[in-house]
């Protein structure tokens, strides 16, 4: 049950800081970084959102990454899973996308050659989170 509860924290965390609930609201996603150019949006490395967690629920950075790592983990074991992954409906969800053979051609010699079946995962953003992307415009 603890663990129930500290997955269900940390998927509330996230999804709080990034969806804006309001211009004054201090979150991920700053009004200027949402005006940049993507040459000037900083990259969080794990470390930054380890920091961030860990700051935000009072618990040490060791407590936040297991935190951190135990979500990453059953997200991905159920994409593997063939299962869709949904964290809130502030969020979005994870799932998996299959990929048909096709033709394609050997980027070195231009012979044609197969490509094989893949599955890849794929994240779809919740509407709340694409409108706090777009402040002011209506989908």
């Amino acid at each position: 049950m603890n663990r129930v509860l500290s997955f269900l924290t940390l998927v509330v965390t996230l999804t709080n800081a990034f969806v804006m609930r309001s211009p004054s609201t201090t979150n991920f996603i700053s009004t200027t970084a949402l005006q940049a150019t993507s040459s000037t949006v900083k990259q969080w490395k794990r470390s930054d959102v380890i920091s961030k967690l860990a700051k935000e629920k009072g618990m040490t950075k060791a407590e936040s990454e297991a935190m951190l790592d135990a979500v990453l983990d059953i997200v991905k074991q159920g994409v593997q899973e063939g299962n869709k992954v949904v964290l809130g409906s502030n969020f979005g969800h994870f799932a998996p996308q299959e990929r048909a053979a096709r033709m394609g051609r050997n980027p070195q010699t231009g012979e044609p050659m197969q490509i094989q079946a893949s599955v890849s995962p794929k994240f779809t953003p919740s509407k709340a989170f694409k409108q706090a992307l777009n402040p002011g415009k209506t989908p």
